[in-house]
């Protein structure tokens, strides 16, 4: 573990105890791959830690003293400080928070207290050493996710290690120890104790599992055409083998959200299409596994919005015995999701705009003038729009969608044709200048806009000051 930074501060620790780096960077770097955040540890109280770096380039901020955890930074380098000590929850909660901490000067005593064994290794950081006291660096070589002591024990005392277990199983492409999981399944209930926030944290995680540790997203070949890179555009493109463990990394954490009930408390309206059919002649699979495939060969910037696509059709089933509603219906049930689990009113947006817009055309038969005026309207999020449909298409018969929207786009981008009002040859000076009435002057830009998406003449600025003086003379 070559920091100098690192190495720095434990010179400074040392008259005073031993410094460790612990928990996931000693994992990772046993494993040989890029780490994200450092967490260190040692015996000493983190109230005593400011007067021990004092004088010296290192910084101390409060996190929470209670907790013994503190952030030390020097130019770039940053660690999260927690001193040894043991947990004591509520029994039964199942929250993220012990009601009381007991700090210690014994490392087993606080490796006991962590989830899973692969994350229990302290690494002595002078000395170049892993200290192991629970078995994790046999389970890192076996690839096993287990509980560092009995699983109940460690599910009870927080509900979100059951994510977690998830998130690492699919992150590092590990196997789940039999017990922990099964003892996961039972607790699973816990989850529901904890803040819808913690929970999205780690569905994010998830959700993006493949590219953890620096791997970078493969796109499928169909993806990639879709997205514009130039393939031929020939039919039947493969995706991705789902046995490869690291590029179906966000699938496989999916899936065992849904084995262990995970998804049926978190995303129920997701699990309620399990079984519901869908006609053959245009997708191999129901409408949950339809949405898992999608999901799938996604891109991570839609990942949501593919998961979700289609949630609207059971509701759309049972409502009108079909499910051609199911993107209105879908948007709105997309919108409670995304409020429940407190998206940040951005992607609520995006993900609602993109289920809404995602059968817009599929058969082709939409004028071009109304498709041009469509696409401006989602100029922002097109090139999302486009790789959801394609994800759609993979996730119904692995085939390649049709593209003439993607067509229209980019002819409409390579033309300059105004993707907002901001884009026109005028603009609210003008309207000023020829005593618009103020209460008209935004209907006007907004009807130049449209009719100058559909007429390529007006996007001259002669043209389009004419268009305005017939309006106001009318």
């Amino acid at each position: 573990m070559n920091n100098t930074k690192l190495k720095s501060l434990a010179e400074l620790f040392k008259k005073h105890a031993p410094l460790y780096a612990v928990g996931g960077c000693v994992r990772d770097y046993i494993l040989g791959i890029p780490s994200g955040d450092i967490d260190i540890s040692s015996s000493i109280p983190a109230s005593e830690v400011r007067e021990i770096l004092k004088d010296s380039p290192f910084t101390v901020q409060e996190r929470d003293l209670r907790m013994g955890t503190i952030i030390i930074t020097c130019y770039g380098f940053k660690a999260e400080y927690t001193t040894f000590r043991t947990d004591s929850y509520t029994e039964g909660k199942g929250t993220h928070r012990p009601e009381s901490v007991t700090f210690t000067e014994d490392m087993k005593e606080d490796a006991l207290r962590r989830d899973f064994a692969c994350n229990a290794l302290y690494y002595d950081i002078l000395k170049d050493e892993v200290v192991d006291l629970v078995g994790g660096k046999e389970d890192i070589e076996n690839k096993i996710i287990r509980c560092v002591t009995d699983p109940r024990v460690v599910f009870e005392a927080d509900g979100l290690r059951i994510l977690r277990m998830a998130r690492f199983a699919a992150e590092l492409g590990f196997d789940i120890d039999k017990e922990t999981y099964e003892i996961a399944k039972e607790n699973v209930w816990r989850i529901k104790d904890l803040s819808v926030e913690r929970i999205l944290v780690e569905l994010d995680k998830i959700f993006v599992a493949d590219t953890a540790h620096g791997r970078k997203f493969e796109q499928d070949g169909l993806i990639s055409a879709y997205a514009g890179d130039g393939l031929d555009g020939s039919k039947g493109v493969e995706g991705k083998d789902e046995n490869d463990i690291f590029g179906n990394a966000h699938l496989r954490g999916l899936r065992i959200l849904d084995d262990i009930g995970a998804l049926d408390i978190i995303l129920p309206e997701l699990t309620e299409m399990k079984g519901l059919e869908q006609s053959s002649k245009w997708h191999l699979y129901d409408a949950y596994e339809h949405s898992l495939q999608a999901f799938r060969v996604s891109t991570p910037d839609i990942r949501w919005a593919a998961l979700l696509h289609d949630i609207g059709k059971k509701k759309s089933q049972d409502a009108i015995g079909k499910m051609y509603l199911h993107a209105s219906m879908g948007a709105d049930i997309a919108q409670d999701i995304c409020t429940r689990l407190k998206f940040p009113k951005i992607r609520t947006r995006e993900i609602c705009a993109l289920v809404r817009s995602h059968m817009y055309d599929l058969d082709g038969n939409t004028g071009e003038g109304k498709l041009k005026w469509f696409i401006a309207e989602r100029a922002k999020i097109m090139p999302q729009l486009l790789k959801l449909r394609a994800a759609d298409a993979f996730a119904s018969q692995k085939v390649r969608p049709e593209s003439r929207m993607k067509k229209v786009f980019e002819e409409m981008q390579e033309k300059g044709i105004p993707m907002s009002i901001k884009d026109l040859k005028v603009n609210g000076r003008d309207l000023v200048d020829m005593n618009y009435p103020e209460c008209e002057r935004g209907i006007a830009l907004y009807e130049l806009w449209k009719d100058t998406v559909m007429n390529e003449d007006l996007d001259d600025r002669d043209k389009a000051l004419e268009y305005l003086k017939k309006k106001i003379n009318k």
